[in-house]
């Protein structure tokens, strides 16, 4: 990885059963996006791959120390 970011990702899905929208926060490294897509699929598997992204930021900064 060139320019490893940490992203922090908003996602959101409809779960089976479920009548209105669940959310949960997923961390993760990469060079972008799109790289993430297996880890984030892997990391809510019930929501069997109909997740998306609500929101997600690069984070650079924690409490005052950069993430680098």
């Amino acid at each position: 990885m060139t320019n490893p970011q940490l992203f922090m990702i908003l996602l959101g899905c409809k779960p089976l059963g479920r009548h209105t929208e669940q959310h949960d926060i997923f961390f993760g490294i990469a060079e972008n996006l799109k790289e993430l897509i297996p880890a984030m699929r892997a990391f809510w598997p019930e929501a069997k791959g109909k997740i998306h992204i609500d929101a997600y930021r690069i984070v650079k900064q924690v409490e005052g120390f950069d993430v680098r």
